[in-house]
This record gives structure tokens, C-alpha cells and sequence, in this order.
């Protein structure tokens, strides 16, 4: 297999300007999927995306597009108030989600289609913050209200909005007093009647948001001497018993009482503005974030002569590269983390309850979902982001150049050459872009429409360039928007996922006046989907509405017979193309004679009368799997891929003729075999779950039965980062599936099983005897313990040599402290096995030991931060790979980080990938706070 691997590729990762997780009002230690907290994480190119912590998995499930000059600056949950039903039981609320950025508006958006629901704007300033309003504590009889929202502008005015009645509206204004104009940095509720304000003329205002009444001006006294006279209040938060803190450009934490509003400490732990705050629950943690790219924890201490509380600095750390804008806590059933993210464009969970016990972990900056397809049989590869689409030609040698013009490209270290690029001139993002196989057409999506482009090599001087020219495309298609495009693999048939997840079909077809011309037919076909009862869903009654109802993922068979819906739900849905296709149909006759023809030799009963008039192009028609629908999956499906299947000739049927028509409903068993193997599904779920589905039977195939996930390597079970994509190598009879995330890549064998039956036996000792003095017994039980996997949601456990809190003691043996070592007071002692005991060991107690070594040391390493971990697991890969096990049916690397996309290219029977990479240090960063303690290396010339 060859790899090109590029890193030429310039997608610029936005920077994270705000995060925000759903109200903990959820209860607490339900399994419900539905119920789960979300995280929204709000990108400075207006991009909004969905993560859900999934029990400390992390996985990104969608992204809501923005458009140009749309920075998410600001972004809130609110949720409705809980309603009962005509039996009294309690549903909750209904989710809502608001940004804000630069501007007068604020944006409500839509949780199942991914655009704007609605929008409030007035006459005031632009807005610079943004907060919500808590809910109070009610009586039985009280019946809680709608949340409003408190808007801050640059003219110093604070606006609050209301949510009642599912809209937002205008409700009044709070105007600062008249003596001073200054900007409203940030916002916070105090109570739901108290709103705190932090501003750019040092000072901090109260206000009461029911009485409409000013009530107080907290001044933050001169700034520091030769610096700005105004201090800016960049950030505001309130503990549970009221107490405020602060944080401003002077790098000082200040807490405040919350009944006269007097200062009661302050902290400089920063060395630049402190730009965000964030506490626990409990109120006796803190954490700030600044611009000197520092994460600061603090704790309230109890001094030794005092009975008073006071806040300390407990530690500091730069897990970011630059500013620190944006703060979360999450505290949710076990999971006690926080969320940073800043200009770096990397999310970091760092955990919160186990703060020093457990590592940090960086979430990938690159989207789960790929935004890189190529044309094998073109070798072309097409990369989007933003507005902006660029398409690469990925030659295999120098010698295979068309133009000589690429040579000089090759000699300056250059094996690609950028032969298009398309701009749109919409404000709106891409949501989808798919190029067909033979990279004859491309497909563009955003929220207000689709788009199509055909693509030809140029007859002018720039030959070696393509020719992007405009499809004319029926209003049906382009009028709308959709969230995901998919050609076929035969390029004749173009799926479209609607913004209100339906899906329709266009076809492609040849002109009659001009074979050479293909166009889009001027009618589609949508695809009848299951209702909610249908799938066993009732999401009527959960915080998320329709959410879960999402369709995220959209696949072809490999002989375009076949299509398959995934949903956020874990919910599958699967569609057959049936019928003989005919030119010379005009596509309006009802195809209801030729699908009873049919399904008269099906042999699968359909008992549903849903498909007793299914649309039809050509004589074809999409109807629904009449064997009914797949298996529900226990999480969101992150890749569905069928597998291919190498047939000698696909296209000829038994009597010599072209074969029209290979699905299930033949007549012809013979035509039927050849679709035999192309109804394989590989589904691999948020939990890194591998699943095969036979899709004509509905059911899951021999293999997958077989190895279930409790089968799945060690090695792969503990890798934190989720997958991204599947690539199959099916040449020269293989069958193999290779996985990749954004730090790995794994190929799985399916030819074979993945674990043998009798791989879980202990190896006998030799004559049956186990040897005296052993010590195996005692490295089981110690083993059994976990020394590994955090239990906050954030990395793994540390090591008890690296602890940075609890109680250690200094072990020294022998007169020599460079022997002495650290051991915890908190974790179990490891027993020590002196060498001498090895040699009562015979050979095959050896090999078992050293295999428990060997699972000893991926214990304790794999507990490491995601470097170290992920290095670790590549070192045990090797070590898996010197022992050539004859079962091995797997193969892994760590050597490619981080992954973008990998797309193949060439021939079916060459096997050539494409690796695209792009590390945080080749992306353009704005420049950073310089505290005159940069040890970085100076270049020599």
C-alpha cells in the first residue's frame, strides 16, 4: 500500500470564542441517551458545534454553519418550562440555544435543521455579552415563568429579552447612569432578579431586572501605575451564596461580598488580562483563563488562626498556545471536568474533582466529520472549509506527469498540483461537498441551496488546470438547502439530505441530442422515512425535541443499489433501487405495475402498503427495505460503509446482455447472486463500536455475530479519540477496513476472526505443575485493579510519581538518595519481584509473565496525557507486531497526527491512499502574549 502523505493542505482551524453547556436540570444519573448533557462550542468563522461528553468519550456530533463575518462571540442554554400531560407525569423542557456576536442581533437556532430559527435586533449598540437567566426556586403552588436574557451593548445599555411564548421579543431596557459612557464587557446573574455587570470604566454595576432599578456602582479604584487609568472588567461570575468575582485587564481575581459589595480578597495571578472565569458546584473551586495563556486553579483554604475561608492559587498551567477565552464547567453523573478553549482553536477538557490526579485532554481542532473526498479514477482529492472548495491532482511518479510544467512542482519537493479552486459567492458556509468517482461532477451544499459544477480539463494554456463550469440545475434542487450531498458510486444518482432531514434522489442522465451532455432530470424522488413510532423513538417527551432525529450520516452500496440513512438516535434506515432503468421513459408513468411484478417474486414479505405508488425516473424507483428496519444502535453511528466485493463481470448477465435490473427482485437468481456480499454495512459508533449488518436480511452477519465488541483489541478499546473514516483494501482477495481518527489509523481483517475462542484460556505450565514462591497470583490481583482510566471524563489517571496533589512519602533504599522515589499514601503499593524468584519459573510461566509485564506497563502508561498515551500504545503495537501472533487480525499506527481526511486514489487493484495532516504548529496563529519568557529556539540566521 502506498501513502502520500501531505501536509499541504492550508484549512485554518477557527479559534473558539465562547462554550456553553445545556442547564444540569437533567436527572442525575440516567442512562437516557436523549438526556445527556451537550456542549455548543462557538467558532470565530460563526461555526457552532455540538459535542456530547458521552460518559467521557467526547464525541462531535453536528456542526451548525455560519456565514461570512459571523463570529459566535457569545452563547447560552435556556430551557422551557416543565409541562404534565393529561396523566400528570412531568415532561421537561424543551432546549434552546442562542448566540451572539459583533452586531445588534441575537440568533436563536434550530436543534434538528441547523439554521436560524429566529432573530431579535433593535436600535441599540452592538452587543459585546451575553447571559441567561437562572431559574428560581418555587413553591408547589408557583408556576415557573419563561428565562430571559440580558444582552450588553457598547454603549453601556443592557437589554433584556424575553423567551416567552417560544419566540424572542424585546421586552426593556436597563440604561446605565447618565454620567459615564462605557462599554458592558460581561454579564452574570446574581439571582434571577439580580443581574451583575462588569464594564470598561473599572466598575462593576448591579441592577434589578423586575424593578427595572439601578441599585449600585462598584468602582475597581485607579489602574496600575503606567498603564491605562480605566480598568476593563472582562469577566463576571456568582457563587451560589452570592459572593462575586471578577476578572480584568490587570490580571487580578477579585471576590467580592455579595450583600454590600465590599472587597474581600483579591489575587494577581495572572500576568495579562484574566479573560474568563468558571466555578464548581460546590462553590469552593475556581478556575480562571487569560490572555497570558495561563489556566489557573484556585480553592478556599481555612487559615490555622482564622475561622475565615480564604481563596488560595493552587496550581497554573499553559495547556494552550495562546489567549484563553472561554470557560465551561460541566458536573454531570460521574463526569466533574472543565472546558477551555481560545485562539489555539483546541478545545482542552482538564478535569475538575480529580484536578492533579488525572491528565488533561486535548479534543482535535480538525471536524469528526471529514471535510476531504477524492475522484480515484481522476486521482483528484477536494478539500473544503468556509466558502471555499480547492481540488488537488495527487500523481503517482514523475514519469506519469502530463505536463512538464509539474516537473519543476516535483523538483521543488511538490508531488501535487492545485488544479481548481472554487469561491461562493453566498455568505452562507458549505455544510457538504461530494465529488463523483470519476471526477466528472461536484456537488456543493450549503443552508440555502445546492449547487453543481462540472469539471474538465482545460484546452488553453493551463492544461494541466480543470475547468470549473456551472451546472444548470432544476429549481427543486438549487432553491433549497440541505446538510449532506452523495453521489453514487456510479455517478447516476445524487442524494440530498434536507435541512428538515429529508432525503431526495436526482438522476443523472445523458442527453439524447448530445450523448456527450449529461443533466440533472427536472423531478426527484424523496424517499419515504419512518415516523417516530416506526423506529421505536419518543422523543416528544425529551429536553432535545427532534434533535436525536438527525440524520448525520448518508452511504451508497457499492453498486448504487442500495442506500442507508444513519441518525443521531442510532436509528438506521435502508432503501432499495428496483425497476429496469429506460431512457426513453419520460419518468411521470405510476411504476406501480412494475414494482407488483416484482415483489411478486420477492423473497421478502412486504406487508406494508406504503410503496403501492413509489415515484419513478426512467422506470426506477427507491422503495424501502421491505425486510423491515436494521437493529437499532446503542449510540449515534459516526461512519457507515459498505463492504465491496470483487466481481469478475458485474455487468453481464448469464445469457451474455447487459444485465438491467441485479436487485433482490429479479426473477434471475443468477443476476441475484452477483448483488451477494454488496448489502455488507460496516457501522462503527460513537463509542468506536464496530457493528456488520446484512441489509437485504436486516439482521447482523456471521462476522459481526461472532465478534462482538467485548472482542475488540485492548489496544483499541482504550484509545480516546473517535473515528473519522473508513478506507477498504480489497485487492488481491483481502478484506480488510482501515479506521482512522485524528491521531490513528487500524486495520481490521475481516477475512478472519478477531480474537480465536480459546485466546481467553491460561496457558497450562509445563507438567502441569505451577512453581513455588510464585508471584503471578499476586500481579493478578494487584492488576485487577484500575490504575489507568480517569473517572472524571477527562484523561487518563496519572502515575503516583507525578501526582501534584495528595499525600506522598519518600521511599529511600540504601544509603543513596538518588535511589529514592515518591510513592502515594492514596493508591495500593505495588509488590516487588525480585529477580531471584524469576528462576523458579520454567519457560512457559516466563512467556505468561512476561505478557503480564507486558499488560502491567500498558496499565500503567496508557494513563498518560494524549502524547504520551498515544506514543505508548504505538510502542505496544510494535512489541504486538514482533511477536507475530498467528491470529493477529489487526494492525495499528501512531505515526500520523493529526489526520484531516484519508481518501483513496488510483485503481481498484493498486492500493494508494491519501493522508492529509495538519499540525497546530503549520497553522497561521495570531501572535501571542509575550511575558519576556518565550524559551523558544531563535533561528541561527
Amino acid at each position: 500500500m502506498d501513502i502520500h502523505r501531505c501536509r499541504f493542505v492550508p484549512y485554518p482551524p477557527p479559534a473558539i470564542n465562547a462554550l456553553a453547556f445545556t442547564p444540569n436540570s437533567n436527572k442525575k444519573n440516567s442512562s437516557n441517551h436523549a438526556e445527556s448533557p451537550r456542549l455548543a462550542i462557538g467558532r470565530a468563522n460563526g461555526d457552532i458545534e455540538i459535542w456530547n461528553p458521552l460518559h467521557g468519550k467526547w464525541v462531535h456530533e453536528v456542526t451548525f454553519r455560519g456565514g461570512k463575518d459571523r463570529s459566535i462571540e457569545g452563547l447560552v442554554w435556556t430551557q422551557e418550562p416543565d409541562e404534565r400531560d393529561h396523566d400528570g407525569n412531568i415532561i421537561p423542557g424543551r432546549l434552546r440555544l442562542f448566540s451572539t456576536g459583533y452586531s445588534t442581533t441575537v440568533t436563536e437556532w434550530d436543534l434538528q435543521t441547523g439554521k436560524p430559527a429566529r432573530n431579535s435586533s433593535g436600535s441599540f449598540g452592538a452587543i459585546w455579552c451575553l447571559a441567561a437567566q437562572p431559574k428560581s426556586a418555587l413553591s408547589k403552588n408557583e408556576k415557573e415563568g419563561p428565562s430571559q436574557l440580558a444582552v450588553g451593548c457598547s454603549d453601556g445599555a443592557i437589554v433584556i429579552l424575553s423567551t416567552a411564548n417560544e419566540d424572542l421579543q424585546f421586552s426593556h431596557r436597563l440604561a446605565p447612569p447618565p454620567f459615564k459612557k462605557a462599554r458592558a464587557l460581561s454579564l452574570c446573574f446574581q439571582t434571577p432578579e439580580i443581574l451583575i455587570g462588569g464594564y470598561s470604566d473599572s466598575a462593576i454595576r448591579i441592577f434589578n431586572i423586575k424593578t427595572r432599578q439601578f441599585i449600585r456602582n462598584v468602582s475597581l479604584g485607579a489602574g496600575p501605575k503606567g498603564g491605562p487609568k480605566e480598568t476593563l472588567v472582562w469577566t463576571v461570575k456568582c457563587f451560589a451564596d452570592g459572593t462575586i468575582v471578577s476578572g480584568d485587564s490587570t490580571g487580578e481575581v477579585r471576590f467580592w461580598d455579595g450583600k454590600n459589595y465590599t472587597l474581600k480578597q483579591r489575587i494577581h495571578s495572572h500576568k495579562a488580562d484574566v479573560l474568563c472565569l468558571t466555578m464548581n458546584k460546590g462553590g469552593n473551586t475556581l478556575v480562571s483563563g487569560g490572555m497570558d495563556r495561563r489556566t489557573t486553579v484556585y480553592r478556599k483554604m481555612v487559615a490555622s488562626r482564622s475561622k475565615n475561608r480564604k481563596w488560595a492559587e493552587v496550581s497554573h498551567r499553559r495547556f494552550h498556545e495562546n489567549d484563553v477565552r472561554a470557560l465551561a464547567t460541566l458536573e454531570w453523573d460521574e463526569i466533574s471536568v472543565v472546558v477551555s478553549g481560545g485562539l489555539d482553536t483546541r478545545p482542552i477538557v482538564m478535569p475538575l474533582r480529580e484536578f492533579g490526579k488525572e491528565y488533561q485532554r486535548p479534543l482535535s481542532n480538525l471536524p469528526l466529520k471529514t471535510q476531504v473526498c477524492s475522484a480515484p479514477r481522476k486521482r483528484l482529492v477536494a478539500v473544503w472549509w468556509d466558502r471555499e472548495i480547492h481540488i488537488w491532482c495527487i500523481p503517482r511518479t514523475p514519469k506519469e506527469q502530463l505536463e512538464a510544467s509539474m516537473i519543476d512542482d516535483i523538483a521543488r519537493g511538490r508531488n501535487h498540483k492545485l488544479v481548481a479552486k472554487i469561491f461562493l459567492k453566498d455568505e452562507e458556509n458549505l455544510t457538504s461537498v461530494s465529488i463523483s468517482l470519476d471526477g466528472e461532477f461536484l456537488a456543493a451544499a450549503t443552508v440555502l441551496g445546492v449547487k453543481l459544477f462540472r469539471l474538465r480539463p482545460r484546452t488553453d494554456e493551463k492544461k494541466n488546470l480543470l475547468r470549473v463550469q456551472p451546472v444548470d440545475c432544476p429549481a427543486q434542487l438549487g432553491s433549497t438547502g440541505a446538510k449532506e450531498v452523495t453521489w453514487s458510486p456510479d455517478a447516476q444518482w445524487l442524494s440530498i439530505v434536507r435541512l428538515d432531514n429529508f432525503i431526495q434522489m436526482f438522476k443523472l442522465f445523458k442527453d439524447e441530442s448530445d450523448l456527450t451532455t449529461q443533466r440533472i432530470f427536472p423531478k426527484h424522488i424523496t424517499l419515504k422515512t419512518l415516523d417516530q413510532d416506526e423506529l421505536g423513538k419518543k422523543h416528544q417527551a425529551t429536553i432535545m425535541g427532534n434533535y436525536l432525529d438527525t440524520i448525520t450520516h448518508i452511504t451508497f452500496s457499492a453498486n448504487s443499489k442500495i442506500l442507508v440513512a444513519g441518525h443521531l438516535s442510532g436509528c438506521l434506515e435502508s432503501w432499495l433501487l428496483t425497476g429496469v432503468e429506460d431512457t426513453s421513459s419520460n419518468g411521470n408513468k405510476d411504476a406501480s405495475n412494475m414494482s407488483s411484478q416484482h415483489l411478486e417474486d420477492s423473497p421478502f414479505d412486504d406487508s406494508s402498503e406504503e410503496d403501492d405508488h413509489p415515484q419513478s425516473i426512467h422506470g426506477q424507483c427507491w422503495i424501502r427495505n421491505p425486510s423491515g428496519t436494521l437493529p437499532k444502535l446503542p449510540s449515534a453511528p459516526l461512519i457507515l460503509s459498505f463492504r465491496p466485493s470483487i466481481l469478475k463481470d458485474e455487468t453481464t448477465s448469464t445469457d451474455g446482455n447487459p444485465s438491467d435490473d441485479i436487485t433482490p427482485f429479479s426473477p434471475d437468481k443468477t443476476r441475484q447472486r452477483l448483488l451477494t456480499g454488496e448489502d455488507r454495512l460496516l457501522v462503527v459508533t460513537s463509542e468506536n463500536h464496530l457493528y456488520e449488518f446484512e441489509v437485504l436480511q436486516s439482521r447482523l452477519s456471521a462476522w459481526s455475530r461472532r465478534n462482538t465488541p467485548s472482542n475488540l483489541p485492548q489496544h483499541y478499546s482504550v484509545i480516546l479519540d473517535r473515528a473519522m473514516g473508513c478506507i477498504w483494501d480489497v485487492s488481491s482477495g483481502r478484506e480488510r477496513a482501515w479506521l482512522y481518527g485524528s491521531t490513528w489509523i487500524w486495520m481490521f481483517d475481516l477475512s478472519q476472526d478477531l480474537q480465536p475462542a480459546d485466546r481467553s484460556a491460561k496457558v497450562p505450565a509445563a507438567h502441569g505443575k505451577t512453581p513455588k514462591n510464585s508471584k503471578k497470583r499476586k500481579l493478578e490481583e494487584v492488576n485487577s485493579a484500575d490504575y489507568s482510566h480517569g473517572t472524571s471524563g477527562a484523561g487518563g489517571r496519572k502515575v503516583d510519581t507525578e501526582m501534584e496533589i495528595g499525600r506522598r512519602i519518600k521511599k529511600t533504599q540504601g544509603l543513596h538518595k538518588s535511589k529514592s522515589q515518591w510513592i502515594s499514601l492514596d493508591t495500593q503499593l505495588r509488590p516487588h519481584v525480585d529477580d531471584d524468584d524469576l528462576l523458579d519459573l520454567n519457560e512457559t510461566d516466563l512467556t505468561q509473565y512476561e505478557e503480564q509485564e507486558d499488560d502491567d506497563d500498558a496499565d500503567q502508561v496508557i494513563t498518560c496525557d494524549d502524547e504520551t498515551h498515544q506514543l505508548t500504545l504505538k510502542a505496544l503495537s510494535k512489541r504486538d507486531v514482533r511477536r507475530q501472533r498467528p491470529w493477529q487480525s489487526w494492525w495499528n499506527t501512531f505515526k500520523y497526527r493529526p489526520i484531516m481526511g484519508l481518501v483513496k486514489i488510483g485503481s481498484p487493484q493498486d492500493m494508494e491512499i491519501v493522508l492529509i495532516e495538519r499540525p497546530l504548529w503549520e497553522v497561521d496563529l495570531p501572535p501571542r502574549y509575550d511575558d519576556g519568557r518565550e524559551w523558544e529556539k531563535q533561528p541561527i540566521y
